[in-house]
């Protein structure tokens, strides 16, 4: 009875060494243990589920790049390649899961290659849009094997989408003015009109105007840009268009002697920066003539004798120097008198009033009344003015003995005061001089 005790006791005392051996041997007793839990303990075929998803593991391998940047309307590409670190596993499939968020992209699985062009749009507001495009890759097992049996091994990866927008070009659509020509004191309304395809049509997206100074051509164009101001800007959205609106303002400005072509060269300025072609504005500007012509004309009476020959000379000009005089209508003349006017200059006239007296017109006053007219040299330049000039003359007898030299007034307008207006004429002649040098300067 001992002794069966004996043997049985032996037996699980080696049972034991048996299996402290095995343990110590380090021996593997479930091969599948390097795969997750649904591989190593598989339920019966005919009860195994389907992975729709898969198992995700590291063991599969995407490479390409992190970032990836595009711009509307260019093309872009992006190669993609594939790695499979499980021997019992090849790829079955890779795929863009995310392919409806690129719209017209395209991704070819047998070369790897992402191909996309953004279209114009893809940017709603600022500058950049950001998405992420989603690659999955998925593979199976080579061989079959019931461990295996319906196992799909997955991993993805994420790539940093980055879409630029891309500018277009604005265009400066019209230019307008209600004035076919300007005028100097006058006061004008410029509006111009800009599509920026970039803008959305709010303030902080509006495009902007580059005005420069004209190109030094022939004939020279001067610069409107000093008389220049904004009165507005806003927007037409019913044409998506911009509208700016300027003042040119040249009241009370000596812009031109007699007249100019003025002008400037715009440019418009795009939300995204892109700048239109150029656009010249040019205009004849007249010089706008004075009122004040002056005259030798005299309010005293210009005594004549009869029984002889008598003269008096008038000069009538323009301070300025700048319109251009001629006589235009005469009331009044006495009889048997001549008046006739001759340039001295553009702006300078010399009228000289030739009159012998007959016995009827002794001891008698005559009002004597002359119209000049005043224009721009400038034939195109329709402006012009009259100034009425009114001249008294006393018709004395002939005196008995001796003949007296006919009196003239010493006053401003006699013909004796024609030193006085040479002084005048030599003044205008200097004014003209410095002109002309600093016009060389």
């Amino acid at each position: 009875m001992s002794h069966s005790k004996n043997v049985l006791s032996g037996s699980k005392l080696f049972g034991f060494f048996v299996l402290l051996i095995l343990a110590s041997c380090g021996v593997d007793q479930n091969p599948l243990s390097k795969y997750p839990e649904a591989i190593q303990n598989p339920r019966p075929p005919q009860s195994k589920p389907q992975i729709e998803e898969g198992i995700k593991s590291d063991a599969l391998k995407i490479d390409t790049v992190d970032i990836y940047s595009f711009k509307e309307s260019v093309k872009g590409e992006i190669q993609i390649s594939t790695r499979i670190l499980d021997p019992n596993f090849k790829q079955s499939k890779i795929e863009i899961l995310n392919l409806a968020d690129f719209p017209e992209a395209s991704f070819d699985q047998a070369t790897g290659v992402f191909s996309w062009t953004p279209s114009y749009g893809q940017v709603l507001t600022g500058f950049v849009s950001e998405r992420d495009l989603i690659v999955r890759l998925e593979a199976s097992p080579i061989r079959q094997n019931q461990e295996l049996d319906g196992v799909t091994l997955i991993n993805d990866k994420s790539i940093k989408i980055l879409i630029y927008k891309q500018g277009r070009e604005p265009k400066i659509s019209s230019v307008s003015i209600k004035a076919d020509f300007l005028r100097e004191g006058g006061n004008y309304e410029l509006e111009i009109r800009v599509e920026d395809p970039d803008s959305l049509m709010t303030d902080s997206t509006s495009p902007e105007l580059i005005i420069t100074a004209p190109a030094n051509k022939y004939p020279k164009i001067k610069n409107l840009i000093p008389y220049l101001s904004l009165a507005s800007k806003k927007t037409d959205k019913n044409n998506k268009q911009w509208v700016f609106k300027y003042y040119i303002n040249l009241n009370k400005e000596e812009f031109t002697a007699s007249t100019d072509l003025a002008g400037f060269t715009i440019q418009a300025q795009g939300y995204l920066g892109l700048k239109s072609g150029e656009v010249p504005f040019e205009k004849t500007v007249y010089t706008k003539l004075s009122r004040n012509i002056l005259s030798t004309v005299t309010n005293q009476l210009v005594s004549f004798y009869g029984g002889q020959s008598n003269r008096h000379v008038i000069y009538v000009y323009d301070p300025k120097q700048e319109a251009q005089l001629a006589l235009s209508t005469m009331h009044r003349l006495p009889k048997g008198a001549q008046f006739k006017c001759t340039f001295k200059d553009v702006s300078l006239l010399e009228c000289v009033l030739d009159w012998l007296p007959t016995p009827d017109q002794y001891n008698q006053v005559f009002d004597f009344v002359f119209v000049i007219q005043a224009k721009n040299p400038v034939i195109d330049d329709t402006e012009n003015f009259s100034v009425t000039f009114l001249q008294k003359y006393q018709v004395f007898a002939p005196p008995t003995a001796p003949t007296p030299t006919p009196s003239q007034p010493t006053g401003p307008g006699s013909s004796s005061l024609s030193t006085d207006f040479d002084k005048i004429s030599d003044q205008i002649s200097d004014q003209l001089s410095d002109q002309l040098k600093g016009e060389i300067q």
